[in-house]
């Protein structure tokens, strides 16, 4: 049983240390089978960019005895070796154009001294790139490879500096398009890709493969990759009392469920497979939720746009709105619902859950991907509706007492947790986001709650289910509880519970801007 290595590793470093690899070389010879290619892939963080990229330097390089037993060695691929110019940007920490400027030219400097190739600091990054790439051609084409592109502007999304660090992001790129004659391959990553931002304007030839169904499962496992190359792993988890087909719903339940195309395979995710097997665990839990790298920035945004991720029902987008992320609008002070959920798609927070093809393109629908991600992006998204404060709740208890009945001590307890929030981060500011921030908490404790669920007479704002109790519950904002219940007896929002068996709570909530909570309840 081969060990797992979750940390970044390079190819090299895997097959050398007899670590498990799944073989992905099928995907990446049909990418380099044709010369002079240029392409686009974006995907969330942590999941095989880097690891891509390094299996193609490995290739290009002629490292053919790493590559004994995989799909290439049985190739027609000529092995050749290639010159290969390999960036990675998540490297970089500067935040000026100019430091940016002279990090670029120091990793241009060290590649060409590994090919005896001398160049001058003085001439500055896009000279030296030029001279690098003309020099490195006399004997082969060169191949370029570029991880996580976008980092820098991420970072740097907030500062001043962001418009001078593009135009010099723009010039790399101009260099590598201008160089196109004596480019063998130029392969770019990112997490994202943003548009109107002009960076690859020059670079009319770029493939974005990332929404083709043919790659759609180059990164991450499909089913049948995890049930084959982790077999034993899963052989072992049945060894200690979990029947197989159960433990692997439940892994499917929590990692798996990422789909990058309409008609794409399904894939898991492959840091979170890898740590929980690591682990040798029988508790699942999240895993690459907390290695994502974006909370700040997600919830920052979520405020300005009055996102309610409780909303599921209305996650629709068209395909084409999904390709791209408009970054300038992210700095100001309006941003669109589906600028931002291009945000949470590209980053992994969002999956396509189903499509409909259409004449203009595919109607998707989005979600979550799966229990990990669910669980993490509540909590992120939790301060943007109630303040950050609020994710310190008293989880297990919380829940308990709805589980038991006890609405009267829940709602204390409510209270309690909105009373601990400073004024000052305190975002309650309508319904909407009380509604969205209760629906959190919830998922957050892993409850069966359905938000705005639809009847034939409107929509409840939620159904929290219980193993005893089933709780239809209105939310009022600066109104009052008398009015959520009659709204929900009304329009007899708990009728199709009637032959549940269990015991049926209506149960309206108002919330005061001026008291800055809970202001009444009624059960």
């Amino acid at each position: 049983m081969k060990d797992i290595l979750v940390e970044n590793g390079s190819f090299d470093t895997l097959i050398q240390g007899g670590y498990l690899y799944v073989d992905k070389t099928k995907y990446l010879y049909n990418l380099i089978k044709n010369p002079g290619r240029y392409y686009f892939l974006s995907r969330p963080r942590r999941f095989g960019k880097s690891l891509t990229l390094s299996t193609l330097e490995a290739i290009f390089k002629g490292k053919r005895e790493l590559f004994k037993g995989l799909y290439i060695d049985s190739s027609d691929h000529d092995w050749k070796e290639y010159p290969v110019i390999h960036m990675d940007f998540s490297k970089c920490a500067r935040n000026s154009a100019g430091g940016v400027s002279e990090w670029m030219n120091i990793q241009i400097i060290r590649i060409a001294s590994f090919y005896n190739i001398q160049l001058e600091k003085e001439d500055g990054f896009d000279l030296n790139l030029d001279n690098l790439i003309t020099m490195l051609s006399e004997k082969e084409k060169v191949v370029v490879l570029v991880d996580e592109y976008d980092s820098l502007l991420i970072n740097n999304i907030n500062s001043e500096n962001l418009e001078d660090i593009r135009l010099v992001l723009r010039g790399f790129y101009s260099v590598i398009k201008a160089q196109s004659g004596n480019i063998r391959m130029c392969f770019i990553t990112g997490v994202t890709k943003f548009s109107k931002m002009s960076i690859f304007s020059a670079m009319n030839n770029l493939v974005d493969i990332s929404m083709k169904d043919e790659y759609s499962s180059m990164l991450g496992y499909t089913q049948a990759e995890l049930e084959s190359y982790f077999a034993e792993y899963i052989d072992r988890a049945a060894l200690c009392g979990t029947a197989r087909e159960e433990f692997l719903r439940e892994i499917k339940h929590w990692y798996d469920g990422y789909k990058f195309s309409p008609n794409g395979e399904s894939v898991y995710n492959p840091v979170s497979v890898g740590s929980f097997f690591s682990d040798n665990s029988e508790v699942f839990t999240s895993y690459w939720i907390d290695t994502g790298g974006m909370s700040y920035f997600l919830t920052e945004i979520a405020r300005k746009v009055h996102f309610d991720i409780s909303q599921e029902s209305e996650l629709k987008v068209a395909s084409y709105t999904l390709s791209g992320v408009d970054l300038i609008q992210m700095v100001k002070t309006e941003v669109s619902k589906e600028n931002y959920l291009s945000l949470l798609y590209q980053s992994g927070y969002l999956t396509i859950k189903s499509s409909t093809k259409g004449r203009s393109g595919y109607l998707l629908t989005l979600g979550y991907p799966n229990e990990e991600v669910e669980q993490g992006l509540d909590e992120i998204l939790l301060p943007a509706y109630v303040g950050s404060a609020a994710i310190n709740f008293d989880k297990l208890i919380l829940l308990n007492l709805f589980e038991c009945g006890e609405v009267e001590k829940a709602m204390e307890k409510l209270l309690a947790i909105f009373s601990s929030i400073p004024y000052y981060e305190l975002v309650f500011d309508s319904e909407s986001a009380v509604h969205a921030g209760f629906v959190c908490m919830m998922n957050m404790l892993e409850a069966d709650i359905i938000p705005e669920l639809s009847t034939n007479k409107g929509r409840i704002d939620c159904v929290l289910k219980c193993q005893k109790d089933i709780y239809i519950i209105e939310f009022k904002f600066n109104g009052s509880a008398d009015e959520a219940v009659n709204q929900i007896k009304r329009n007899g929002y708990h009728e199709q519970y009637l032959t549940s068996g269990k015991r049926i709570h209506l149960l309206g909530i108002n919330f005061s801007s001026e008291e800055r909570n809970i202001s009444g309840w009624k059960e």
